[in-house]
């Protein structure tokens, strides 16, 4: 209660990340906490913008997941500051709800996938990953993780080209 978080001594709360990855691996993620590289990425929150997406049908959806993107730019461009952190990983979150969500809407259409993918969220990720320091990248990797989470292969594939692309 009273709106506190607990206070741990240096290097407590790293020994306890380090415990908890030996018994719940990466691979329960999203299902546990646990299996997160981010401390600040919430898996709730990215399901709940998924949720409210899906619940609101697939044409809301894309002008809704339009909205909420340019947001998320916004917040990812934050200049650096104490709130810096909180900002980018809202952007991630709200990234990660709503690329499940389009995607998941697609039904398995490829076309639409491949459409969402050029037209929505690798347009996000261009503007967004140069902005983000690298000290804050893990909270784009359990986005990523999330939003393509047991989904087939041919349905990131577009993700996957961006990426070598740009390595």
């Amino acid at each position: 209660g009273g709106g506190h978080h607990e206070q741990w001594s240096s290097g407590v709360v790293s020994i306890i990340r380090d415990a908890s990855v030996n018994l719940a691996p990466k691979t329960l993620f999203p299902f546990q906490r646990t299996g997160r590289v981010s401390p600040t990425f919430k898996v709730a929150h990215a399901q709940l913008v998924e949720a409210a997406l899906v619940a609101i049908g697939e044409e809301n959806a894309l002008i809704s997941s339009s909205h909420l993107l340019k947001i998320a730019v916004e917040m990812a461009g934050a200049p650096p500051s104490e709130d810096q952190k909180n900002q980018i990983c809202t952007a991630v979150e709200i990234f990660s709800g709503v690329s499940r969500s389009l995607l998941e809407l697609c039904n398995g259409d490829l076309v639409q996938v491949s459409n969402r993918w050029s037209t929505l969220l690798l347009p996000f990720l261009a503007d967004v990953v140069p902005k983000i320091p690298m000290s804050q990248m893990s909270g784009l990797y359990d986005a990523i993780r999330f939003a393509t989470h047991h989904l087939r292969p041919n349905t990131f594939f577009e993700l996957t080209n961006f990426f070598i692309e740009k390595i």
